[in-house]
């Protein structure tokens, strides 16, 4: 059975043996140890299925009303589903900025940049952006396919206290171990939390569930040149002649 938010709150001041400090978030402890637990390896369980994202014609820009998806955390690869010639090249925002301003054209391939929008009071979540160009001339549904990796989404202590983070039953035992390291270094004023999270991250915990995880799909499929790349970014493709479905 998952572990709601109250369950989490009350192992922080189990974890110390007593009650942590009135001037101490424990709700934001607890989004502070789920991002750090997102961030620190490339989990599977936070790849999501891949999205559709439509083109507004005039708009040098996707947001979430177009598709992209709100919990969006690391672009890992954008396809032009209906077109063989198009392909999207991911970039810096410098180099789609540059090429906003320059008389450059080039119809067979979009670049693209993630931003994130200001976060400008604590009731407002930052939200996704994806810069684009060239920008698009024509209103075009599902005109990407965005394959990404998910982040932590942030627990609410104002909503509901039954909320469950958003992790997979298996990977409870680490957030609860780095939970607990977390509530240590809120107390404990003789060792700063960064080394703690050190001592954490050179644990065999961590390193079990990082084995555990990277063999979750351990075939990735006929080698291409003798070789696998590290991103597999190689397609094995069985036939001479793809036809595209519209």
């Amino acid at each position: 059975m998952a572990k709601n938010l109250a369950y989490y709150i009350d192992l922080l001041e189990q974890s110390v043996g007593g009650r942590i400090d009135s001037r101490q978030d424990k709700v934001q402890l607890i989004n502070d140890a789920g991002e750090y637990l997102c961030s620190m390896h490339p989990w599977k369980f936070l790849y999501r299925p891949p999205a559709d994202l439509d083109f507004v014609a005039d708009q040098a820009y996707i947001t979430t009303a177009e598709g992209l998806p709100s919990d969006v955390r690391e672009v890992i690869h954008i396809d032009v589903p209906n077109s063989l010639d198009t392909t999207v090249q991911l970039a810096s925002l410098k180099e789609v900025l540059y090429f906003r301003g320059s008389a450059l054209d080039d119809p067979f391939r979009y670049y693209a940049a993630l931003v994130f929008t200001d976060q400008s009071s604590t009731t407002v979540t930052q939200q996704p952006r994806l810069e684009l160009w060239p920008t698009p001339n024509t209103n075009t549904s599902g005109a990407l396919k965005l394959e990404y990796r998910a982040g932590w989404t942030v627990m609410d202590d104002t909503t509901d206290y039954n909320s469950v983070p958003n992790l997979p039953l298996a990977m409870e035992p680490l957030f609860t171990s780095l939970l607990q390291v977390y509530a240590r270094g809120a107390v404990d004023r003789r060792k700063p939390l960064h080394q703690y999270l050190s001592e954490f991250e050179s644990s065999s915990i961590l390193d079990n569930y990082k084995k555990r995880y990277g063999s979750v799909q351990g075939n990735l499929g006929q080698p291409v040149g003798g070789h696998i790349p590290y991103d597999a970014g190689a397609i094995y493709r069985p036939h001479r002649t793809i036809t595209r479905n519209s």
